[in-house]
This record gives structure tokens, sequence and C-alpha cells, in this order.
């Protein structure tokens, strides 16, 4: 499948006929408290818990936050995210730990977590700093947003929240520093686009 997907990449396309730069679209749906993401692809289940912990006196506004079911990056940019502060008593010595379970039943979409879990804390009354925007791309030969399980290989994920990186790494990709730099400023210009380019060059 990785030979004919490089060969179709090669032409300028995509498997799922995205554009380069072009994320999937997802299905978000709402049900008792918890989010289903799902595409022709994609199907991940969302559900939340809170309950009641003592508050640390060492470190009494260090929220306790984890998720389940997925990467350790989404637990550790979500750390960043959450109002920890607004969720202490004080007054009864009492924090509250979240949990986050996440099932991934089909699909490998980063992108597709970032947009149920934003969801799901929405939903339950989470106080939030702010909402991530999680991006991932490919890092091979050809840079890739969002992409598929045929297409990753090395790849680079950024986090943003109102304008500024919350979170950013490069795994196993090969790329130079203007790549990362116009991935992090959703300036990544579709292949598409750059061939398109350079035939109006020739023909002036």
């Amino acid at each position: 499948m990785m030979n004919l997907t490089t060969d179709i990449l090669k032409l300028g396309e995509r498997l799922d006929k995205r554009r380069f730069n072009e994320a999937e679209s997802f299905e978000i749906k709402i049900i008792n408290n918890e989010i289903i993401v799902s595409n022709q692809s994609t199907l991940m289940l969302f559900s939340f818990q809170e309950s009641k912990k003592e508050i640390s006196t060492d470190k009494p506004e260090q929220g306790y936050l984890r998720i389940f079911g997925c990467d350790a990056k989404f637990t550790e940019i979500y750390r960043k995210c959450i109002n920890f502060r607004s969720l202490i008593n004080t007054n009864d010595n009492f924090s509250y730990k979240l949990l986050v379970k996440v099932r991934i039943l089909e699909g490998n979409s980063f992108e597709a977590i970032n947009k149920g879990i934003n969801k799901l804390l929405e939903i339950n009354n989470v106080p939030m700093l702010y909402f991530p925007d999680i991006k991932v791309y490919s890092m091979n030969e050809y840079i890739l947003r969002d992409p598929s399980k045929n297409e990753i290989n090395g790849f680079f994920i950024v986090a943003k929240a109102k304008g500024i990186i919350i979170y950013a790494e490069l795994i196993d990709g090969e790329v130079n520093l203007e790549t990362i730099k116009n991935c992090v400023n959703d300036k990544l210009v579709d292949k598409v686009e750059v061939i398109n380019e350079k035939n109006k060059k020739i023909k002036r």
C-alpha cells in the first residue's frame, strides 16, 4: 500500500483525494455527555470523568489530568490549556482529578483526537484557558497535512492557542527549518499549486 501511496503522491494527488495541505473532515456527535468523532475511515469515542482530590500542599495550584487511550502528548498539551486554579476549593481543601478516555476503534488522526477532546471538555464545562488547535504534517519527501496511516513515516506536530505555540515536536523527519516554519505559520503550499506556478513562469 505504501508504494501505491507514493506513486500517487508523485502525481500530486492523495489516495483519499485530499489536497496536500488539506485535513480530513469529521462528524462530531454528542451522546449523554460523551463524544463520537467519525468519518468513512475514523471512529473514536471520548468520555469524561472527574473526582475530588485533596489539594497538594507543595503545589496547591497544580491540577491533575490524564488522557488515556492515545499518545501521551495529548496529556502534556492539555495540561497547559486547563484553568486548574478555578477548580480549587480552598475552603474544603480539594480540587478535581480529571480523566479523559479515548477509544480509537478506527483511524489514526491526531487532529480527530484534538477535535474530540476539545468538544468533550467543552460540554462537560471544564474551565479552559484556551482550546488548543493541533495540526500534524508528514515530514517525508512530500509534506502532507493530517496524514493517513499509509502516509506517515516521520511527522511534525504543532499545537497552537490564540496564535501562540504551546507544543511542537518533530518525530523521525528530515526537513529544513523553513518547511517547519511554514507548517507552524499555516503557510504550507500545496504541491499542485507549486506545479501550476512553475508552469505559469515557463509560459511567460
